[in-house]
C-alpha cells in the first residue's frame, strides 16, 4: 500500500490546525520550535556562547595567575626553611665550640687545643680534654678560688670565660 501526498497515513491521526492556532506537530523536515511562545530566533545563542567562553578565559588566566603567586609563596618558605636550617646548623657549631673551651678551661687545657677536642657530647668531650691534659701535663682546675700559690683561680663564670676568648686574656 502507498501513500499519496496529501492523504494521512493509518493509525496516526494528526491535529488540525483550528482557528488561528499553529499545528502541534511541525511539518516533515522542520525542527520542533520550542514551546512556550519563545523561538529560537529571540535569542543570541553565539551571544551567549561567547559570553561564556571569555568568562572562561578570565577564569583561567586569573587561576594561572594565582598559581604563579602560590609558587612564589612555596618558593620563598624553601627559602626561609633553608635560612632557618643554616642558622641553626651555625648555632649548633657555636655551642659545641663553646662547650669545648668551656671543657678545655675545665681540663687546663689552653685555648689553642680547644678546638682539637673530639666529640659530639659533653661527656665525650670531657673523656677527649681529660686525655689530651694527660699528654700536655696539666692537672684539671678545681673549684678551689686559689691555686697552690695563693693567686686566685680564673672564675668559672660562663660570660666571664666567654670575655677571656673572644679577648685572649
Amino acid at each position: 500500500m502507498t501513500i499519496e501526498q496529501g492523504s494521512e497515513p493509518q493509525g496516526e491521526p494528526t491535529a488540525k490546525p483550528q482557528g488561528d492556532a499553529a499545528p502541534t506537530t511541525p511539518p516533515q523536515g522542520e525542527p520542533p520550535k520550542p514551546q512556550g511562545g519563545a523561538t529560537g530566533d529571540d535569542h543570541d545563542w553565539k551571544a551567549e556562547a561567547r559570553k561564556w567562553e571569555k568568562a572562561a578565559k578570565k577564569d583561567a588566566t586569573e587561576k594561572a595567575k594565582a598559581e604563579t603567586q602560590l609558587q612564589a609563596i612555596k618558593d620563598l618558605a624553601a627559602g626561609k626553611d633553608a635560612q632557618t636550617t643554616e642558622a641553626e646548623q651555625r648555632a649548633a657549631r657555636a655551642e659545641l665550640e663553646a662547650t669545648k673551651y668551656r671543657i678545655a678551661y675545665e681540663a687546663g687545657l689552653p685555648p689553642d687545643l680547644a678546638v682539637r677536642l673530639a666529640g659530639t657530647t659533653e661527656a665525650e668531650l670531657k673523656t677527649d680534654a681529660e686525655a689530651l691534659a694527660k699528654y700536655a701535663g696539666k692537672k684539671p682546675k678545681s673549684d678551689a678560688r686559689a691555686d697552690d700559690n695563693g693567686a686566685s683561680a680564673p672564675t668559672t663564670d660562663k660570660n666571664a670565660m666567654l670575655r677571656q676568648i673572644v679577648t685572649g686574656r
